[in-house]
């Protein structure tokens, strides 16, 4: 909900944050938070990633995109993949399986993520492909219910309103966790391809969340 960066702003966001880009020396990095690919681009240039492949579908800024319209992300920022090597195919995971679906308190049947996952196939130079998973799963923050112009239909300072709105992100997270996990085991039953989980799980490795992907 802040301002859009001035110019000025922008390339100093970009200088603070090229520096760790180059000393990560990844040959493939998973990024979560993205409005604009072409912000991303912008930063591996100045990160001296010039080679490197950048995808952003949900963040598309082509106008021929037929997810964005080249207007960037809409609505919640979306995750990205920065490689070395060729990204040879992309798709979003947005349908979960019903075995994952979950009835959120006060919401209803949780079908959908809010930021979907990227799945995509990397090409090694030794023709390995090597399948990516890009997840940034719900926060831990209270989901309060709130009405279609985004207006509090609760009080966020009733302790008891508390414990149930961080119970809704509990089962988005939940859903979200399982329905990647079943996605995964999909894929490696037709494949011996390697497969790398990268994101934003928010939440501890030992969490149930997270050891419902392991």
């Amino acid at each position: 909900n802040q301002d859009v960066y001035t110019p000025q702003q922008y390339q100093q966001k970009i200088n603070a944050l090229a520096p760790i880009f180059r000393q990560l020396q990844a040959d493939i990095i998973g990024c979560q938070e993205i409005w604009d690919e072409q912000a991303l681009i912008d930063l591996c240039r100045a990160a001296g990633l010039n080679d490197y492949h950048v995808t952003v579908p949900l963040a598309s800024n082509q106008p021929d995109s037929p997810l964005t319209q080249g207007r960037g992300a809409i609505g919640t920022p979306s995750v990205g993949l920065v490689s070395r090597f060729e990204i040879i195919n992309t798709q979003l995971l947005t349908q979960m399986p019903a075995i994952a679906l979950l009835d959120v308190p006060d919401v209803g049947l949780y079908q959908q993520f809010n930021r979907p996952p990227l799945i995509a196939d990397i090409r090694l130079p030794n023709g390995m492909v090597v399948t990516v998973i890009v997840a940034h799963l719900k926060s831990k923050r209270a989901c309060f219910l709130r009405d279609e112009n985004g207006s509090l239909l609760e009080d966020m300072n009733d302790p008891d309103i508390r414990v149930r709105a961080k119970l809704r992100s509990l089962c988005m997270r939940a859903a979200e966790a399982a329905s990647i996990r079943i996605s995964i085991i999909e894929r490696l039953h037709h494949t011996r391809e390697p497969l790398i989980l990268l994101g934003d799980m928010n939440d501890v490795t030992g969490s149930v969340t997270t050891q419902l992907m392991t």
